[in-house]
């Protein structure tokens, strides 16, 4: 998975860097991509923390 993960991110590096780098900002493929994968990361975490797994509480001890 982590391959995976570092093959997509490379790959998408490589296709988009290079039309974003205009003379007078050219780190700007570069800022557009990371800011890209912070918004897609913050988007998964937010949707784990409101609609991930919820905890159930523990069933009542038994009487004895």
């Amino acid at each position: 998975m982590t391959l995976a993960w570092h093959a997509v991110l490379l790959l998408f590096a490589k296709v988009l860097l290079p039309p974003l780098a205009p003379s007078c900002f050219p780190a700007l493929g570069a800022a557009v991509v990371n800011l890209v994968w912070a918004t897609a990361v913050g988007s998964v975490l937010w949707l784990l923390r409101r609609y991930g797994p919820r905890s159930t509480p523990a069933p009542p001890a038994p009487a004895t």
